[in-house]
């Protein structure tokens, strides 16, 4: 099959070895890369100039104006000191809302006359977008007296422009007034469009977007069914078809059309799909991903995609603020140190580490080094304009929206692609997902003024050139699976476009349920039998609140892991709630030992650098789980603190950065249920607070994770423990409280307990404490603890629980039978 990068080759190979004097322009921005492959791979010599579109407008927009080109940071930059100045806009959010809207006028020639003819503008809308069409003017001559031109509000200066003798042009772009008149100077035979694919039987109803159909017929663009099959086009609702010619030999490639569950289906089916072709591949083919929804980037980055190292080229868009340099970043700019020492830091880090991150990672540091620069320029330029409290909100609207780019080998088997990247490369397996609805085609803008009912033509251009785009690649594959999630819980659905296509093509949708392979069920469940053994080894046990609520949960995980000291494979204990219990160890630890360098105000940061590293080891320590904790997570606490830190310090009310009267306890032990069993618990944090003696015990969570504490008006505490048969996380502050009182031999009224919520943005709800009522019940509290011990331990066996709230993220569920082994799923 001869692609349209088939053609241009042939356009090119009488010249022969020098092409340099050629520009090829990938009309569709995003498959310059692709293009830029595939003829240094097929042609070799002195390469032809291979540019986006964007940049070819910016190029000649600047030989004819002379000016020079904005890049998007640096317009949006300026852009804000105008909306500020004028005091249209509070935020960077608000100034991107106007920004957009700007661009999008531009972009489609709307001018003031256009919108005049609406009948449906109030006096006063005419009003706000006169002021609107007034700025962007303002804002263009600006720049021009500057000696620059931002590409984007310039769409009417190149649409007087005509292409150079020796420039090619691959691809279609979105046909906006301008492009459509550059279109159409373009001589027959330097155009060089991909052929789009349709299936044999078009719906008979209209969809709620418009296909690419009628824009191929009206710019006779290359078409094709496979095997000479005729498209059978309603004419009442598409118009007389063209003849199409002789029918093109090319197959059809084989589609199939599957809807999946939820997210976890989706990156399991991928997986699926993958493992299949690394199966059974040859050594030429390759597998493109098509990626149609880019906010799933990340997510499938690093939970799927990352670790297949050159196995695979990722290119879709990938959020900046998701990674450690963005959160270091960003901490320096909240507290408006100087970014020099940040950016040398960044350096150094990047030099010393650079084979141990991965691309995504190697790309952030890179980014956050030239954001550091821009932000350093712009803060000095805004000081001396006298605007410098504009410096910290617009570097953090840029530091989360800012996106990373991979750039990987074309080579590698597996291709995750954006939508208009594959440009004419060819694959003999594509996944097209997901194909939800707002998710393709998007979204439309709702918003006043330019929706889709006061300006329907901007909408029909963005739904036929992303149809379009799709169907070309249809075009180069040989076997196409597309999936559409269906989750009610989570509100996704299969887009209309699901549905058309699959009657286009005559296909029926299937239902696709794709979760990881989970271990065999077994046919019994196993238990554990009593004996007097076990019985014994229940009283003798030195009992602390987790493990009474583990044995509480489930008695055959409590014997495995305490009796039979039976440990699971180190596999099953790594992940994300692995590390966030390891932090938690770190956090415990420092704030046990924050009271022996006083004051704590002052020296808290020292302390836990010192924690940290006795801990985790340094920021050289080998291995790629230190160097995530290092440059991860390590910023994300430390930003915690920061904030409570300097809270305590305006407020001057210390209570975690106390220093008088506080001290800590490693291990209290005791005696409960008249002597029957021993009792042990850590104690990090003890001091004085509102004349009492407070019992803080730190949780590396928001106050909204923490489990309300019953009211008295429903029984409190006990009530609970009759009821669901398991403790409370408020139980752990009566099990502290009650060692603590039998310790010190003091009474319930000298004594308060609370949880410190560390990752609680509100300062006012950080403490959550135990209500007077349930500290007045120490004693009882312990005795009912007592008879539940007593009322378990009596059982005859002891079978897992797979209710238990734990038992979703239990590693043990392999060892002890779980119908679900790991997948997640429920009993």
């Amino acid at each position: 099959m001869r692609t349209a990068f088939d053609r241009v080759c042939e356009v090119l190979k009488p010249h022969h070895p020098i092409y340099a004097e050629f520009t090829i322009v990938a009309l569709d921005d995003r498959s310059r890369d692709a293009l830029h492959f595939y003829l240094h791979r097929n042609l070799g010599g002195l390469m032809p100039r291979i540019v986006p579109f964007e940049q070819y407008k910016a190029d000649r927009l600047r030989e004819t104006t002379g000016l020079l080109p904005l890049e998007e940071e640096e317009a949006f930059f300026r852009f804000h000191l105008l909306c500020r100045s004028q005091e249209r806009t509070a935020v960077p959010e608000e100034t991107a809302q106007l920004f957009s809207f700007l661009r999008l006028l531009n972009r489609f020639s709307v001018g003031r006359e256009e919108l005049r003819q609406l009948d449906r503008l109030t006096p006063e809308q005419w009003e706000r977008l006169e002021g609107i069409f007034s700025l962007g003017e303002e804002y263009r001559q600006g720049l021009a007296k500057e000696g620059h031109f931002f590409l984007p509000f310039e769409e009417e200066s190149f649409r007087s422009l005509g292409p150079r003798e020796r420039d090619l042009f691959v691809g279609l772009p979105l046909l906006t007034p301008a492009h459509d008149s550059f279109l159409s100077k373009i001589p027959r035979g330097r155009l060089f469009v991909p052929e789009a694919l349709f299936g044999p039987q078009f719906p008979q109803e209209r969809p709620e977007y418009e296909s690419a159909y009628h824009l191929v017929e009206t710019y006779n663009l290359p078409k094709r069914t496979g095997a000479g099959q005729a498209i059978h086009v309603p004419e009442a609702l598409y118009g007389e078809q063209k003849p199409d010619g002789p029918p093109l030999p090319n197959p059809s490639p084989r589609l199939s059309f599957s809807e999946i569950t939820d997210r976890s289906a989706l990156s399991a089916l991928i997986a699926e799909e993958v493992n299949d072709f690394l199966r059974s591949r040859k050594p030429s083919e390759q597998m493109a991903i098509l990626l149609l929804d880019e906010e799933l980037a990340f997510y499938l980055w690093r939970f799927l995609f990352a670790p297949m190292g050159k196995e695979i080229n990722f290119s879709p868009w990938l959020p900046f603020h998701h990674f450690s340099p963005a959160h270091r970043l960003s901490l320096a700019v909240s507290s408006g140190e100087d970014l020099s020492p940040l950016r040398e830091s960044l350096l150094e880090e990047m030099r010393t580490s650079w084979p141990l991150l991965d691309p995504a990672e190697q790309a952030a540091y890179e980014a956050a080094i030239s954001l550091c620069d821009a932000l350093s320029r712009w803060r000095k330029e805004l000081r001396q304009k006298g605007h410098s409290e504009e410096w910290r909100p617009l570097a953090q609207y840029l530091i989360r929206t800012k996106k990373l780019h991979l750039t990987g080998s074309r080579e590698a088997p597996i291709q995750v692609l954006g939508l208009g990247e594959t440009g004419g490369l060819s694959f003999s397996r594509a996944l097209i997902l997901p194909m939800d609805r707002d998710i393709f085609p998007h979204k439309p803008f709702r918003g006043p003024y330019l929706n889709a009912i006061h300006a329907p033509r901007i909408y029909r251009a963005q739904f036929e050139a992303h149809d379009l785009l799709l169907r070309q690649f249809l075009s180069l594959c040989d076997d196409v699976h597309i999936a559409a999630r269906f989750d009610r819980q989570n509100g996704f659905s299969p887009s209309p476009y699901f549905a058309f296509l699959a009657t286009e093509f005559g296909k029926e949708v299937r239902e696709c349920v794709r979760l990881p392979e989970g271990f065999a069920t077994l046919e019994e469940v196993p238990r554990i039998p009593s004996s007097e053994e076990i019985r014994q080894f229940l009283r003798s046990f030195g009992w602390s609140f987790h493990s009474l609520q583990l044995f509480f949960s489930c008695p055959y995980h409590f014997l495995l892991k305490y009796k039979e000291k039976l440990a699971p494979p180190p596999v099953l204990e790594e992940g994300e709630e692995e590390i966030q219990l390891h932090l938690g160890n770190i956090l415990h630890e420092w704030a046990s030992t924050l009271s022996q360098s006083p004051p704590a105000l002052a020296h808290w940061r020292e302390r836990f650098e010192e924690i940290w590293k006795e801990k985790v080891g340094t920021d050289s320590s080998p291995g790629e789980e230190y160097f995530s904790l290092h440059r991860i997570y390590k910023p994300i606490v430390l930003s915690y603190l920061e904030d409570i830190a300097q809270y305590e310090k305006d407020t001057g009310t210390l209570l975690l950065f106390a220093d008088e009267g506080v001290r800590s306890e490693k291990w209290i032990t005791s005696t409960f249920g008249k002597g029957t069993y021993q009792l042990r618990g850590r104690l990090d944090r003890i001091q004085p607070h509102a004349g009492k003696t407070l019992i803080l015990d730190l949780k590396y969570k928001p106050a909204s994770k923490l489990q309300e504490i019953p009211k008295k008006s429903s029984g409190g505490l006990a009530s609970y423990l009759q009821e669901k048969g398991s403790l409370h996380e408020a139980h752990q502050l009566v099990v502290y409280t009650y060692l603590l009182k039998e310790e010190d031999q003091l009474s319930p009224s000298d004594l308060s307990a609370a949880f410190y919520a560390l990752k609680e943005t509100d300062p006012k709800s950080r403490l959550v404490s135990l209500p007077t009522e349930e500290l007045e019940q120490l004693d009882s509290h312990m005795d009912q603890i007592a008879r539940k011990l007593d009322e378990q331990g009596a059982l005859e066996e002891f079978p897992p629980n797979y209710h238990s709230e734990q038992c979703r993220f239990c590693s043990y569920r392999p060892i002890c039978g779980h119908p679900d082994g790991l997948s997640g799923g429920k009993a």
